[in-house]
């Protein structure tokens, strides 16, 4: 994003958030038009040039963490084609998310999608010998 303003960041929240939230973030200005969006029903920040990196649940050392480990990750692989970038930030995400258990849901997710396929093959065998 090279045009950093309110109304961007304002614009990226608006079409990445389903629902009412909380925001935590830091000091920065840009964060300011925040808690104007309907859907925020709290903003709350660290001050980070006060020393402050966290009060109660407000902290955003979690995203920071992420990134660290999304950084090792991409480290691993010695360079990501940028047509590609977005595969590898997407399994992150899903390893992320599903921790060990990833495998066996990605598994499930092809077994799945299998049965599915099947289900609508035989469907339109269904529908042809009908006609």
């Amino acid at each position: 994003m090279t045009n950093l303003s309110i109304e961007a960041v304002n614009s990226v929240v608006k079409s990445n958030v389903d629902g009412r939230v909380e925001v935590y973030t830091d000091e920065y200005r840009i964060y300011n038009g925040l808690p104007k969006l309907d859907f925020v029903i709290e903003h709350e920040r660290v001050n980070h040039s006060n020393g402050e990196f966290a009060r109660g649940d407000a902290s955003i050392n979690g995203c920071e963490a992420i990134h660290s480990w999304l950084r090792v990750f991409l480290r691993v692989h010695r360079g990501v084609n940028r047509y590609n970038l977005q595969l590898y930030i997407s399994f992150f995400a899903f390893y992320h998310n599903y921790g060990n258990r990833w495998l066996i849901r990605l598994i499930k997710s092809c077994l799945n999608w299998r049965k599915e396929v099947a289900r609508r093959h035989k469907k339109e065998i269904m529908l042809k010998a009908s006609i």
